[in-house]
């Protein structure tokens, strides 16, 4: 086995136009923008540059709307780092897009050379990019800045008011294809004039095993029709819930998008031992109704005491009660109408999915704080893990896309009740994205249910795997052993200030305080030359460690300030 060799280059910039830039709204992205389009990554490969020593990645996107600038149906975007021959190429605080992921653009052209050699359409900078989210958790989008409950409302249309047009319209995007799939399959059952609402449950959570929380989403068949009443049955599993649940007080619903408005109104109460109703009606103003959608929209938010978490928790819809008994305005005939058609999910195992109730590291001190990339182990317990291994999904240092996810060999031990798992510093799809703090998620295989954790995950630092095939796990590391890593002979990992940075002792008293913290919270010896290196940039196995000032041209596209390192 080759060992691999890390080269360190860490970059320090600070630049208040860059940082203002990152806190820009639509409107203001794009007009800085030269191209805003929306679309999918299909494709990626890696390059050097004209200079080789940096690699680059194309992403090829297939674009579904062109908002702003003559964009083409497929066009190259470019993200900074990749693998090219035997050279890894990373870059911190930088995007790396898997191949599926959907999202919206804001772009324009950026010299990465300085000479006018390396010109490439890239990101306008980290908040250039609005990605995707079809989960059905509420949130359709998320950029680094915020959550998007709605593309529609809240992202296309102030881009669309910046642009003062409508876009160009090439094919779908990923919700518009989940409707038009869900519109064929139904259409064959029902006839086209038929008015269809959709009941499903989604989200469920389980909270610590004294309750349970889910969402009830809606849609129909039709966009713009005006909801007004409807009544919701649920059938529930006694043996898990109890019962007469509004008696005594086990269950409480309250109203999401779809009936936010005063104008509806929300009674629970007993139908049956074992079901409650929950009526919805409104206040006659046509004017107020909802219009709901084809796309599914939250309804109703639930949550239940759980009497006996070792039963078989089932709830339903009894599609019998709830047939005719969900309204809305009919604009053509001025009246309340039925909806022909109730359709519903199938019941739900709502106590049949995973549940975290607690976790910790090696560190018996601190079990909430560990490593990542180390092989530190975290011990997960619960109950509902199954015995085929899924995944853990920890956040990911960019927030916006979904996470970094164990390979199956990170997880050493998955049981019913325990999960033993090494975090990871390297996504298993090669994304170059490191674990952080935050919370995590246990999800079963085949897209099966998923938990999440009550608490944070503290990761105190991370260190990179690069994964070369999808199943290298994390392994211990010591980055200043002389076999291993870039250490001296005393193994102390030693880094050079560049001569475009001396004269300043202050700089060079923040960053040497700054190694003494890492070497106290990892153990690894980092050490800071006393001499200056002639070196103004970095170049690859050099045997360098450097950290300089770099010049603009490599601050471009994502990145506004980060640390680089090649292998």
């Amino acid at each position: 086995m080759r060992l691999l060799t890390v080269k360190v280059l860490a970059i320090i910039l600070v630049s208040a136009l860059n940082l203002n830039a990152q806190k820009e709204d639509l409107s203001e992205r794009t007009l800085s923008a030269e191209y805003v389009f929306e679309g999918k990554v299909i494709e990626k490969t890696s390059f050097w540059n004209s200079q080789r020593n940096k690699v680059f990645t194309k992403n090829r996107i297939e674009v579904s709307r062109s908002f702003k600038g003559d964009v083409p149906q497929v066009v190259d975007l470019i993200t900074h780092g990749g693998i090219m021959d035997s050279t890894v190429y990373q870059i911190s605080h930088g995007v790396s897009f898997s191949i599926g992921q959907e999202g919206v653009f804001f772009c324009k052209h950026f010299d990465n050379s300085g000479k006018g050699e390396d010109i490439f359409l890239m990101l306008n900078g980290m908040s250039g990019l609005v990605l995707y989210d079809f989960k059905l958790n509420g949130v359709q989008a998320r950029d680094i800045h915020k959550e998007y409950g709605n593309v529609w409302q809240e992202l296309f249309e102030p881009v669309e008011q910046a642009t003062r047009r409508s876009p160009f319209q090439y094919g779908s995007n990923g919700f518009e294809s989940h409707i038009e799939n869900w519109l064929e399959d139904n259409l064959s059952l029902f006839s086209q004039v038929d008015t269809i609402m959709e009941f499903t449950f989604q989200n469920v959570q389980l909270n610590g095993g004294s309750e349970v929380e889910f969402d009830i989403f809606v849609r129909s068949n039709q966009d713009g029709i005006k909801f007004a009443a409807s009544d919701v049955f649920l059938k529930y599993a006694t043996e898990a819930f109890g019962s007469s649940v509004i008696e005594n007080e086990k269950l409480a619903a309250s109203k999401e998008d779809v009936i936010e408005n005063p104008i509806y109104t929300l009674d629970l109460s007993d139908f049956d031992a074992d079901m409650v109703k929950i009526a919805i009606n409104s206040a006659s103003s046509p004017s107020e109704l909802y219009p709901i959608s084809q796309s599914q929209e939250k309804f109703l938010h639930v949550v239940i005491d759980i009497e006996n978490i070792m039963a078989i928790g089932t709830i339903s819809f009894d599609e019998f009660l709830m047939s005719n008994e969900s309204m809305f305005y009919d604009e053509n005939i001025g009246e309340y109408v039925p909806f022909s058609k109730i359709k519903l999910s199938h019941p739900t195992n709502v106590l049949g999915g995973p549940m975290i109730s607690d976790f910790s590291s090696e560190d018996d001190a601190n079990p909430h704080h560990i490593s990542a990339g180390t092989g530190e182990i975290l011990t997960i317990i619960g109950m509902g893990f199954g015995d085929t291994k899924g995944t853990i999904k920890f956040r990911d240092e960019n927030l916006i896309s979904g996470g970094v996810e164990t390979s199956e060999d990170d997880i050493e031990v998955w049981t019913e009740n325990m999960i033993q798992v090494k975090v990871p510093s390297a996504d298993s799809d090669f994304s170059g994205l490191t674990a952080v703090s935050g919370l995590f998620s246990v999800e079963l295989p085949n897209g099966g249910a998923a938990a999440e954790s009550d608490d944070f995950l503290f990761v105190d630092y991370s260190v990179y795997n690069f994964r070369t095939v999808s199943n290298l796990t994390s392994q211990p590391v010591d980055l200043a052993d002389t076999p291993q890593g870039d250490g001296n002979a005393d193994g102390i990992l030693e880094f050079s200030l560049s001569t475009n940075m001396s004269g300043n002792a202050e700089l060079r008293a923040i960053v040497n305080q700054s190694l003494c913290d890492w070497n106290e919270q990892t153990e690894i010896k980092w050490g800071l030359k006393p001499s200056y290196s002639s070196k103004t940039t970095f170049g690859n196995n050099d045997q360098v460690n450097l950290i300089y000032f770099g010049e603009e041209s490599e601050f471009t596209g994502e990145i506004f300030g980060l640390g680089a390192y090649t292998i």
